[in-house]
């Protein structure tokens, strides 16, 4: 099984309402990283490829879930690939790195999502209201002189939603996940199924192995930038619980860092 990350996402910023993260403190998502010992994720490989529309390029995804036991488990699903960069762009980057001597770039310590997608997919605007309304709940908690101001429609034109949204949301809505059913040996003698949920996966399930195949759509857009990140979350049906949420970062030439 390949080593995984936790993930991390910016604490909010008391000084201003009405942006969701704070330069350079961080804090680790909740629950962070999740295995479960009946199963593993192995054998994952990457491959970049051009879109036969000509309007992006795709990240084909390879892994298999393994049971390590002899019975079955029905999971739901949900695959991540984000790019995950600071705010500046590639005009004003250089490899040379911030001077010591200059004046703070808190712009380069913002980090930001250029790029997502997701099995299934999720739309941002949504999860962005999600989060809004999110935020705003847990501040009206907060004792009256701990409250901070917060209006709505004025956070929905400047909110960047950052990829701890995408994962809460996704896990609140997991109902809605890709249905993977991870076969025992008391299913051995049955041939092995391959089933097609629509045009971004496929899945064979054979027994005590599932192997799943993604493909993660990048639309080129003006300053793109390819995945550098991927994740996978697992949900249990039968526990009604997350049970397995790794994250990965991977180089330009397609291998886990």
């Amino acid at each position: 099984m390949m080593s995984g990350y936790i993930l991390y996402a910016q604490a909010p910023d008391k000084k201003n309402e009405d942006d969701s993260a704070k330069a350079g403190e961080t804090i680790p998502l909740k629950g962070g990283s999740l295995y479960d010992e009946r199963f593993g994720l192995e054998k994952f490989s990457f491959y970049k490829k051009y879109a036969s529309s000509g309007k992006g390029e795709i990240l084909e995804m390879y892994f298999d879930i393994v049971n390590h036991t002899d019975q079955k488990v029905n999971l739901k699903m949900y695959v991540f690939s984000v790019c995950e960069r600071d705010k500046v762009t590639p005009q004003r980057d250089y490899k040379g790195g911030y001077p010591n001597w200059r004046k703070r770039d808190f712009e380069r310590e913002s980090i930001i999502i250029r790029n997502f997608y997701s099995i299934p997919e999720l739309d941002k605007e949504k999860v962005k209201e999600w989060a809004i309304d999110t935020r705003i709940e847990l501040n009206n908690q907060r004792e009256e002189k701990e409250k901070l101001s917060m209006n709505k429609e004025t956070m929905m034109k400047s909110y960047d939603v950052d990829l701890i949204d995408y994962i809460s949301f996704a896990e609140k809505n997991i109902e809605n996940g890709v249905d993977v059913l991870l076969r025992g040996s008391e299913e051995s003698q049955e041939t092995a199924k391959t089933s097609i949920g629509g045009d971004n996966y496929q899945m064979f399930q054979n027994p005590r192995k599932t192997t799943i195949i993604a493909h993660m759509f990048s639309k080129f857009r003006k300053d793109y930038s390819f995945f550098n990140r991927i994740g996978v979350i697992l949900y249990d049906v039968d526990q009604k619980k997350v049970v397995y949420r790794q994250f990965f970062v991977i180089n330009p030439n397609m291998k886990i860092r």
